[in-house]
């Protein structure tokens, strides 16, 4: 499972970085942070399951206000 958190965090680092500069990363944020809530209820961690779809839905928020912004 270790390598699998490993693997989430190189995937969400990236999708930051691509959120910076193209609003359509904040899709790939929305889809790490499904990965993120998966593997969260997977190790029985709800804290962090809830925080991942928190975080999904904030993505989410800011995608479409950055599609009005175009």
């Amino acid at each position: 499972m270790e390598i699998l958190s490993w693997c989430l965090v190189v995937y969400g680092l990236v999708g930051v970085w691509i959120t910076g500069k193209h609003n359509w990363g904040w899709l790939m944020a929305v889809s790490f942070q499904v990965a993120w809530t998966f593997y969260a209820i997977s190790i029985g961690a709800p804290a962090l399951a809830f925080q991942s779809v928190a975080f999904g839905v904030i993505a989410i928020r800011n995608y479409m206000v950055g599609r009005k912004q175009l």
